[in-house]
């Protein structure tokens, strides 16, 4: 009100900092007033990509930024302009909390700024809690876990302690809290914040990292690189330079790599390939309906989640591959049209696959239709057969004019592809997913970026060029 009584017809009063907003309607009206809020700090602020990514807005256009504004006041500081020094008044050590507040409660003498102050040299927390000794059962596999998501607890946790023979080793995650509650709660022998406890582990088999899709790529790499076999959820990567560092760890590694492609351990799907068995070229058609999300949600950003295609179609690349037997020479994408009220396009996509035996595959990937619609329904065609997968409940298998039908539990292979892998790590042999598949779907969701991108077809041989 008093702000209000002050200004001149037509004037503007800015708030700054944090104060009830109960504005009187009458001085408004009666001046024009006009009200704002200033954004703390300046522009800048609250953006993602000024904030989270250092993307600075040109100085010719936006003089004083965030950024700008604090380096100046740090240069007055520096310069003994600005005496910040002079603002406070009282120093306490931390072990003397109590007096500081005494000073605030018992008002005996005047104060500004009251600092508390830690010790200079303060002992570093522990980066481990729990027992990181010796594994007691050399014929069990031991096995880390990076990441404590939904995925990881929900799927992954249940399915690791039903398998024979599996010992849970570490769990590290990005907070000590959530790392020693998941510890305590699923058995773990330790919990840690830092992945290099667990890669440095000599009594760690296998590690599975479930972490954000931009920190995939140099994790698994750095995995391999420390001897342990590797199993990373989808993708594998987000780039193609993370993807050519991580075939040269393959290349100087004996260890197996899997990627969380569970789809192609489904019941469904071993029913279909064994109808396809030695049928050459196939035709496969999979419509893939997903749920939307908000255009800011980070799986939308392709630096940190790599987008939609990246970190999800991925799945229907891989079941193509899986199908056909044969990896990906050539793709192509193309997207709805940015009309109307589309935000996304990567979410509404054809991606059309050229396989290296001759097969062709074409992935309808659509964040569209209605929630309660069949979600994923696969066709493959082949010489005198076809067959049909649908949500992962349904398989019907025509030959020769006849038609077998299946009705399996809605299965999308997750507990069979983790089985696989320990199988894998206890007694050797092939990898679930040969390494040739894994790196031809993860080139192939990235080429179909890249083909949205500049609308041509991208083909493998020219794809590390």
């Amino acid at each position: 009100e008093f702000a209000a009584a002050m200004c001149r017809p037509k004037g503007r009063i800015v708030l700054v900092g944090v104060a009830g907003l109960n504005i009187p309607r009458q001085p408004f009206f009666e001046k024009e007033l006009e009200f704002t809020v200033s954004s703390s700090l300046g522009p800048g602020r609250n953006d993602p990509s000024y904030e989270g990514k250092g993307r600075d807005y040109p100085i010719g256009h936006v003089r004083w930024t965030m950024q700008r504004n604090l380096e100046a006041v740090l240069e007055q500081m520096s310069a003994g302009a600005l005496p910040v020094e002079r603002l406070t008044s009282h120093r306490f050590a931390i072990d003397d909390a109590s007096r500081a507040y005494d000073l605030l409660t018992s008002r005996t003498e005047p104060y500004l700024g009251i600092v508390l102050e830690y010790p200079k040299d303060p002992v570093s927390p522990a980066r481990v809690i729990g027992a990181k000794s010796p594994r007691a059962d050399k014929n069990r596999v031991s096995v880390s876990v990076v990441g404590a998501g939904n995925f990881s607890r929900l799927v992954l946790l249940p399915i690791l302690k039903r398998l024979e023979g599996v010992e849970l080793r570490g769990i590290c995650t990005g907070k000590g809290l959530t790392a020693a509650a998941v510890a305590d709660s699923a058995g773990f022998s330790y919990a840690t914040t830092d992945i290099d406890e667990v890669l440095g582990d000599r009594d760690t088999d296998a590690v599975f990292i479930l972490t954000r899709h931009d920190l995939h790529g140099a994790q698994v790499a750095a995995a391999l690189a420390s001897g342990k076999a590797v199993f990373v959820e989808k993708p594998l990567c987000i780039t193609l330079s993370e993807l050519d560092a991580i075939g040269r760890a393959v290349s100087a590694n004996s260890r197996i790599l899997s990627v969380g492609f569970n789809r192609r351990f489904a019941e469904g799907t071993r029913l279909v390939r064994d109808h396809f068995r030695g049928s050459s070229p196939l035709t496969v058609s999979y419509r893939f309906a997903t749920a939307e999300i908000a255009p800011e949600a980070w799986p939308q950003d392709l630096e940190i989640g790599g987008g939609r295609i990246v970190g999800e179609a991925c799945h229907a690349i891989d079941l193509c591959v899986a199908l056909t037997g044969s990896p990906v020479a050539r793709v192509f994408a193309e997207a709805v049209a940015p009309v109307g009220s589309i935000r996304t396009r990567d979410d509404r996509v054809f991606i059309t696959l050229r396989h290296e035996n001759g097969s062709t595959s074409s992935v309808a990937y659509q964040a569209a239709g209605d929630a309660g619609g069949p979600r994923e329904r696969v066709e493959v065609l082949g010489p005198g057969r076809t067959g049909i997968l649908e949500d992962w409940d349904r398989v019907e298998l025509w030959q020769g004019g006849r038609v077998v039908r299946h009705r399996t539990r809605k299965d999308k292979g997750h507990a069979a592809e983790i089985r696989a892998f320990v199988d894998v790590c206890k007694k050797g042999g092939d990898w679930p997913i040969p390494w040739e598949h894994l790196r031809s779907t993860s080139w192939a969701a990235l080429a179909a970026v890249e083909s949205l991108r500049t609308g041509f077809a991208i083909d493998l041989e020219t794809a590390f060029d």
